[in-house]
């Protein structure tokens, strides 16, 4: 069972051979990875936040359905969070507040990433400022 664990996730070590005989019974079972049962099993989940401004953004719909139909496969959390108010301040404010619960990683839709440019993440956690 391990071999088959290391294949599906590249580690460890196995032969070529092992690797095709693994790979061929995974297409003639038609298993799928249980991300939830991963979660389970390491006893925590993934988490990523998506950050917004501006529901009438042109593309919000899109990007939204994507980070759903994604974090779904992956069985990770998607925290959704929006500011009405895209400054510079609001946005380490959400990005700070999305790592105090716990995420993993950010989706930044426009402005957001740009309003960001020049931060470290550092600064961004634990709200440093350069010079201060």
């Amino acid at each position: 069972m391990m071999t088959v664990s290391n294949v599906i996730n590249g580690t460890g070590k196995f032969s070529d051979q092992t690797r095709a005989r693994v790979r061929q019974a995974i297409r003639e079972t038609g298993y799928v990875p249980n991300y939830e049962a991963r979660r389970l099993a390491s006893g925590g989940s993934s988490r990523i936040a998506l950050l917004y401004s501006n529901h009438q953004t042109p593309f919000l719909a899109q990007v939204l359905l994507a980070a759903i139909n994604a974090s779904t496969a992956y069985g990770a959390q998607l925290l959704v969070r929006s500011s009405n108010s895209p400054t510079k301040r609001s946005v380490e404010k959400l990005v700070l507040n999305a790592a105090r619960s716990g995420v993993q990683g950010l989706l930044l839709v426009p402005p957001y990433a740009e309003l960001l440019v020049g931060c470290t993440p550092c600064e961004l956690i634990i709200g440093l400022r350069p010079g201060s």
